[in-house]
């Protein structure tokens, strides 16, 4: 039961906010006739409707108007569900009014009074707000009901050589070869030092003898065993078997890394919605999540990791 008769002409105010609700007036349709050459007013506002705009006539104090938008349509729907006769009022910015038995939930003091629709429309993942056994939610109102995955027209190519590439000028690839090869250098002079008194293959002085085992220890890390010098000591022998499986360990996550890059290129053309996102990075606008929507963490939801933006050129910047 609904606090009106069913026959009684509801009022929606609305403040124009792009793209939740947009509007053309009369004389916005007055232009639209003329560019499109048609005879009459009532074949523009056909034309408009077909496009997926509402018009309602001109009645009394109420102008000839058409509404269109994500809020709009939403509301028209569940209209049409309940069967409400209902018209929208445009209001300026600021200026809604909501009648006490009709008012929704007081989210302001959680922080979200700028992340709801002003028609108290809530979807699945809006459910944190009070009081919750008042507002019912469903799982989609509409088909962009506030969660939009964006992804490329054209599928990613995926292929060995641009994996490589993309992992090599990651800077946490950077860094573990560098790390690398400063333990390399290190443990060049550990070997110089161990063998360099009773090994000849390794000469006595600093300079060249520190090269002979950097050498060895280039050569053996990277499992490709030269043969040119060798440990005789026993612990040099002992530590260079370490070092070989040291070296198995880096080049097995080299591999790891090539491998996932791939697979990860396969897996962005495989994203049909946001179950899909699992594991990635993704842009999320900041007016979708704390503290302006406080309980709300999209990540946390669906699995991916939540990259906070103020719009989508942020995002762009922060994630291509």
């Amino acid at each position: 039961a609904f606090p009106w008769s069913e026959n009684c002409e509801l009022l929606v105010q609305v403040e124009e906010s792009d793209p939740f609700v947009t509007i053309k007036s009369a004389a916005d349709i007055q232009t639209e006739q003329q560019e499109r050459g048609l005879a009459s007013t009532e074949a523009t506002l056909e034309a408009l409707e077909a496009e997926g705009w509402r018009c309602w006539a001109a009645a009394g104090d109420k102008p000839l108007m058409c509404f269109g938008g994500y809020a709009i349509t939403t509301f028209h729907d569940i209209a049409e569900r309940l069967q409400w006769v209902y018209r929208p009022y445009l209001v300026p910015e600021g200026h809604l009014e909501i009648e006490e038995h009709l008012a929704p939930p007081d989210v302001a003091s959680r922080g979200a009074d700028q992340a709801v629709f002003k028609l108290a429309l809530f979807t699945s993942y809006q459910t944190p707000w009070e009081p919750a056994d008042k507002i019912w939610c469903s799982d989609a109102l509409w088909r962009e009901d506030g969660l939009v995955v964006v992804k490329r027209l054209a599928d990613t190519e995926t292929s060995i050589e641009l994996a490589i590439l993309a992992m090599v000028i990651d800077p946490s690839f950077v860094n573990f070869v560098v790390f690398c090869y400063f333990v390399v250098l290190v443990m060049g002079h550990v070997f110089w030092y161990i063998e360099s008194g009773e090994n000849e293959l390794f000469d006595k002085s600093f300079t060249k003898g520190v090269m002979d085992g950097l050498w060895f220890s280039m050569v053996t890390v990277t499992t490709v065993g030269y043969g040119d010098i060798v440990p005789i000591t026993g612990f040099g022998k002992g530590l260079t078997i370490l070092w070989m499986f040291f070296g198995i360990l880096c080049f097995g996550v080299f591999s790891g890394s090539v491998s996932d890059q791939i697979n990860t290129s396969a897996a962005e053309n495989a994203i049909t919605g946001v179950s899909d996102l699992s594991t990635f990075r993704v842009g999320v606008l900041n007016r979708l999540a704390e503290p302006v929507v406080a309980g709300l963490n999209l990540g946390a939801d669906f699995n991916f990791q939540q990259v906070l933006c103020a719009d989508i050129v942020d995002c762009e910047e922060k994630l291509v």
